[in-house]
């Protein structure tokens, strides 16, 4: 089996072939001519056109060009090496991720079983501190757990991964512009929201301060 190295990066890979870029991880076909229908990562490449077979990885593609050179036995396994190491990281990140967004998970049912639970019962003259205490819980943790869930299942895996290894205060910073977004922008440029039902959030905030003698 040969063994290759590049110096070229996809996108000037892409360029070589024939493919005019177009916007981020978008181009057009060389093989079939049609826009914008090649996708492509660091790593692979296809077009999404019926019938195109225009598709592949670095390898493959630099080959095709007459851009890769055999590797030496020393560099082969160095290579090796490399790859092995950052197969294990990956490891351990998807596990971290994995981890935290069951954390996560578990923590937004606690708060629906909470919320549901005082509702069921809500009553304004009996209600007591435990229940105000128990809807202020509530209503200032489950956007700040949506938020973070959101940023784990939809940004880039390396934004998820950078977040997640951040310190705990950068990690709060980025939630709290997410809440007070009401949302991000995900992978493919579509505003994704909290989904936070704002009119109940409102009500406990009033009834809150009207709790405290301070109503509107």
């Amino acid at each position: 089996m040969t063994v290759a190295a590049l110096d070229y990066a996809m996108p000037e890979l892409l360029e070589r072939a024939g493919c005019t870029l177009r916007g981020r991880n978008r181009a057009d076909c060389p093989r079939c001519g049609a826009r914008r229908t090649v996708s492509y990562t660091e790593e692979v490449f296809c077009c999404h056109h019926a019938g195109c077979d225009f598709r592949g990885n670095t390898f493959q593609l630099a080959r095709q060009l007459g851009l890769a050179r055999r590797l030496s036995p020393a560099e082969a396994r160095g290579l090796r090496e490399r790859r092995e190491r950052a197969h294990t990281l990956a490891e351990g990140c998807a596990r971290k991720l994995r981890a935290r967004r069951q954390e996560l998970y578990q923590a937004h049912r606690e708060l629906l079983s909470i919320r549901t639970e005082v509702h069921d019962g809500w009553c304004c003259e009996s209600a007591n501190e435990a229940v105000w205490d128990a809807l202020a819980r509530v209503y200032t943790e489950l956007p700040r757990v949506r938020a973070e869930l959101l940023i784990l299942e939809t940004a880039l895996v390396r934004d998820r991964l950078r977040f997640l290894n951040e310190s705990t205060e950068v990690r709060r910073d980025v939630v709290d512009r997410v809440v007070a977004a009401g949302g991000l922008t995900g992978t493919r440029g579509k505003f994704i929201e909290l989904d936070e039902p704002a009119p109940l959030a409102h009500g406990v905030h009033t009834a809150n301060r009207e709790r405290q003698g301070n109503p509107e």
